[in-house]
């Protein structure tokens, strides 16, 4: 599809697929090992952060612990590291720039706030009330599911590290 400003500019419109927004099975090449690895260090920074602040109130309800193992990072995933990620990549255009061999642009970086923000915010007895730490973890899950995302070009690895961490 073009469109047409003037007649000496034209501007043509791309087609969009759904792996543009990581909604494919199909991983980058050469990105499994870092992926696997990268997944094993959450579930051990989860593990360490769990011992030293808390966190789990040890339910055992079967209902809350499918959810806790499906949706939570489903939900999440597809929102932020993928419909957003590919409207703000497309909306702030920036370079990417390296992180552990992957390639995160501004639009990431913004999603990871936004994400430790929604995470560390909340609305309670009409007050915000600002939890630093959850704050602080958020950003540190978000920017390693970001990584995720970029280095793998797919959501797959990013709902399966949040299911994982948060179960």
């Amino acid at each position: 599809m073009q469109f047409s400003g003037s007649t000496s500019s034209m501007v043509r419109a791309e087609k969009f697929s759904l792996a543009d927004a990581g909604f494919t099975l199909k991983q980058a090449p050469n990105s499994l090992i870092p992926a696997i690895k990268m997944l094993l260090l959450l579930l051990a920074f989860r593990f360490v952060f769990s011992s030293l602040f808390g966190g789990d109130d040890g339910s055992t309800d079967p209902e809350e612990l499918l959810f806790l193992a499906t949706m939570s990072g489903l939900d999440k995933e597809m929102l932020y590291r993928g419909v957003l990620l590919y409207v703000m990549s497309k909306a702030i255009i920036s370079a990417r720039y390296p992180i552990y061999r992957a390639q995160v642009n501004i639009a990431g970086i913004l999603l990871v706030l936004l994400f430790a923000l929604v995470n560390g915010l909340i609305w309670q007895q009409s007050h915000w009330h600002i939890f630093y730490i959850s704050i602080v973890f958020s950003s540190v899950y978000g920017l390693a599911l970001l990584w995720l995302r970029e280095k793998t070009g797919s959501l797959l690895f990013p709902i399966v590290a949040h299911n994982a961490t948060v179960f």
